[in-house]
């Protein structure tokens, strides 16, 4: 009974000894992890722009590092961030606000203000193309779809009612509807790196490739948006395409200035959501000149002539847009010569990753604008303030 007894005891206290330990073990894992955690590149706003700059930057140091997505963001990034970027990196990315609602293939029955957030407004947020995408009266998605419908109207018709006596007839109106169908276009862009950037830190190397990857991205679509080119099986027509310009008022100084502005405004009628669009050196200038003009909303679009001025309604502009994709690669030879079609590859200049130590990132987004009625954009050109 007594060695029995003295069995059990220690048989207890073996018990309670063993209970610490691995409530001591748990503990001190704890506190490793918090250490870890404190160590590596802290987590920035859910921003979706950051977002994706991250996925890429990630995704080419990985590379660069031969290890695979999963297992250099657990290593370098906060858990939440770590997965996030994961989850943008292994498939195409989505914009990030609610979709348009559809109810058959192309067909929009929800048509909002931004209710679709394009991939390249998240890359490039100051391009002229994304200030215009935040203000434009339709966004669509092409998500799951080959082509997307404009409804609008096909003449003006008398939609208006009307005074009614009491026991008269209330007036019936009618008017043409019809449909335009949106068609993608998609853009690409490829930006080359140096393998040695893969060893700046993570916020180092993010900051790099933003800037190079929204500079490219905003000179490749602001060019087309804001030109004068009809809409072809590569690319959408530009803005400008089919506007005749307004010669601008000679002269200079303020008459002529509101002589150009009273123009713009007058060959865009009733424009409910007017916005003016110029380079920011004649942004500066009109200001200056006319400081009770701050609230016009005005747009820098750097892709203007300097005596260009644009003025359109962003009600009736539509875009839509669809996945950004995103691919890396370290191997591919680049040809340096970017007119279409494509010439001979083995008559022009190439530039080969490898040999150079290079990393490149390939960027393909699905997207087109279009105003849905004629007449709602206009623009001067020449002016002389």
């Amino acid at each position: 009974m007594s060695n029995d007894a003295v069995s059990r005891s220690e048989f207890l206290d073996l018990a309670r000894k063993t209970e610490h330990a691995k409530s001591a073990a748990v503990s001190a894992q704890r506190r490793l992890d918090g250490l870890r955690q404190a160590n590596r590149p802290q987590g920035r706003s859910p921003d979706p722009s950051a977002a994706l700059i991250q996925a890429m930057a990630a995704s080419l140091r990985a590379t660069v590092a031969r290890r695979s997505i999963d297992d250099f963001v657990v290593a370098h990034y906060p858990q939440a961030v770590a997965e996030n970027i994961i989850e943008i990196a292994k498939k195409p990315t989505k914009a990030v606000t609610q979709p348009a609602a559809t109810t058959g293939a192309g067909w929009a029955a929800d048509l909002s203000a931004s209710a679709v957030i394009a991939p390249i407004s998240l890359l490039a947020p100051a391009a002229t193309y994304s200030q215009l995408q935040r203000r434009a009266g339709v966004s669509l998605s092409f998500d799951g779809f080959s082509a997307a419908r404009l409804p609008s109207r096909s003449s003006e018709g008398d939609m208006s009612g009307d005074w009614v006596a009491e026991d008269s007839a209330i007036p019936v109106r009618r008017t043409t509807l019809t449909s335009a169908q949106m068609l993608p276009h998609k853009i690409g862009v490829i930006v080359s790196f140096t393998k040695e950037m893969a060893s700046y830190s993570a916020e180092n190397f993010e900051i790099v490739a933003r800037d190079a990857i929204a500079e490219d991205t905003r000179n490749t679509v602001d060019t087309a948006l804001l030109d004068a080119t009809a809409e072809t099986a590569i690319r959408p027509s530009g803005l400008l395409f089919g506007a005749t310009p307004i010669t601008g008022e000679t002269g200079g100084g303020l008459a002529a200035m509101s002589t150009d502005l009273a123009a713009l405004a007058a060959a865009v009628p009733s424009a409910v959501r007017p916005v003016w669009l110029m380079r920011e050196e004649t942004r500066v200038k009109l200001l200056t000149t006319s400081p009770g003009l701050v609230g016009l909303d005005i747009v820098n679009a750097p892709a203007l002539a300097a005596d260009q001025i644009a003025y359109l309604d962003a009600n009736d502009l539509a875009v839509a847009s669809g996945d950004l994709i995103f691919d890396i690669s370290e191997d591919a030879v680049l040809v340096l010569n970017d007119s279409q079609p494509v010439p001979d590859v083995m008559a022009q200049s190439s530039v080969s990753l490898w040999q150079q130590g290079l990393i490149g990132l390939r960027m393909l987004a699905l997207t087109t604008w279009q105003m849905r009625k004629p007449g709602r954009i206009a623009v001067v050109e020449e002016i002389g303030w």
